[in-house]
């Protein structure tokens, strides 16, 4: 009975009632809406650092350049040659065959040297012609102008013999009409005189006359004997000058160059012997790329730097023409020709682009035909100042020179940009960077 009534008690124990306590709601809610949160962070995390298209490269492999202010000059970095800017073409003026030969190609020669000497055989007989034509000729003229000036005396002793006979003739008729007007002479005499005068009256007229056509005959006489003699004389002169043409003298002075002529070989009158090169000045001719043609006007400038010395240039000439997608541009020392320079050396100078002008700037590299080149917005990598990473940024470059790139927008000064060539980051957006990249400071080449 005992143990019935134990038993009962210890039901009755396990049969009581449990009292619930009312739930907290205000609080579960704040720890779902901070669970969400938390799950939406790690979530945008795991978006941002998992999914975003990333690579780890060494440091070393990197090359990096800071974003600064400075004075931006475009250039164009060209090769040309050193060439005389006066070239004077040898040209024979006589034919010949070459007799003596003074020079080589070459050799350095002073204006009015005597270069070759030419032989014509044909043309020292033609002068020989021509003085013996005016030999002649003058001896005729000698001749003529003597009978001339004999003729002309005769004739002016028959005037005068005429003029005297009238004179006389006119005399006696004077003397003899008074007395034959008293009748103290006869008429008939007196009749005779006075047809003797008519008579040296037309003799005297008749030789005038004469005497002024032979002057008209013989000045035209003398013009064509004139004329005869002066063209002999110039067909002299001529042969002498060919004569002289065959001794080549040098124009200026300079340097013989492509003068291949020798002895006993035959020149026709006209034909090229060389040029001679001054050496007093020398000019630059590049070819540049057709890219520039618009660029690229006469009185342009132009740098060469020779040794540890910079020399300005002008833009002389502009070739339109294109060849082999280049045209050609002439370049002049604004200053003295540097010393050290010569006639055929190649040479490097720097077509200067545009104005200079201040600009933000960042190192020239391979980057720049990643980002899209010139004048166009493109990407690039900008390093965190940490230099632990880089990630992408869309910017704008202006125009480009070998050692900078003129930046337009989206970097600011100080701002490190990778300038080695991004080709293989192309699908990259964020770098991880293995290792160490000095941070910025003011030690940089600046430009």
């Amino acid at each position: 009975m005992d143990r019935r009534i134990g038993a009962r008690s210890s039901y009755a124990v396990m049969d009581r009632a449990v009292i619930r306590q009312p739930m907290n709601r205000p609080l579960i809610v704040t720890l779902a809406v901070a669970a969400t949160l938390a799950l939406g962070v790690a979530g945008y995390l795991l978006a941002t650092w998992a999914l975003t298209p990333t690579l780890s490269v060494a440091a070393d492999h990197l090359t990096v350049g800071q974003v600064k202010l400075g004075d931006f000059q475009g250039y164009v970095p060209v090769s040309g040659t050193a060439e005389p800017a006066t070239i004077v073409d040898l040209d024979a003026s006589s034919a010949g065959e070459i007799r003596e030969m003074r020079v080589r190609d070459g050799d350095h020669v002073t204006a009015g040297q005597v270069l070759l000497v030419l032989r014509n055989p044909s043309l020292s007989l033609q002068i020989t012609d021509e003085e013996a034509g005016l030999a002649q000729g003058l001896a005729q003229l000698a001749a003529v102008q003597l009978d001339q000036a004999q003729s002309r005396l005769q004739h002016r002793r028959d005037l005068l013999d005429a003029q005297a006979q009238l004179a006389l003739d006119v005399a006696k008729f004077q003397r003899q009409a008074p007395l034959v007007h008293d009748g103290f002479a006869a008429t008939a005499p007196q009749s005779d005189l006075a047809i003797n005068i008519a008579h040296d009256q037309s003799v005297v007229a008749t030789l005038k006359q004469q005497a002024a056509d032979d002057n008209a005959s013989r000045a035209a006489q003398d013009a064509e004997m004139n004329l005869a003699i002066t063209t002999a004389q110039t067909g002299i002169a001529r042969a002498a000058e060919n004569l002289a043409d065959l001794t080549i003298t040098a124009p200026i002075a300079g340097q013989i160059t492509g003068f291949d002529a020798h002895r006993g070989q035959v020149i026709a009158a006209g034909e090229s012997l060389g040029e001679v090169d001054g050496l007093d000045r020398l000019r630059i001719t590049v070819n540049v790329d057709q890219f520039y043609l618009g660029e690229v006007v006469p009185d342009g400038a132009a740098t060469l730097d020779l040794g540890d010395q910079t020399y300005r240039l002008r833009v002389s000439r502009v070739d339109p023409e294109v060849s082999d997608r280049t045209f050609k541009v002439e370049l002049e020392f604004a200053g003295p020709v540097p010393s050290g320079l010569h006639s055929g050396q190649s040479v490097q100078p720097r077509l200067l682009i545009g104005d200079e002008h201040q600009s933000l700037m960042v190192a020239n590299g391979g980057f720049l035909n990643d980002a899209g080149g010139d004048n166009v917005a493109g990407q690039v990598f900008v390093v965190s100042p940490d230099g632990t990473k880089a990630t992408k940024r869309t910017v704008e470059f202006g125009r480009s020179n070998p050692d900078w790139v003129e930046v337009l927008a989206g970097l600011s000064p100080g701002d490190r940009i990778i300038v080695s060539d991004t080709g293989d980051f192309k699908d990259i957006q964020r770098i991880n960077i293995r290792g160490t990249i000095a941070p910025a400071n003011d030690e940089e080449t600046t430009p």
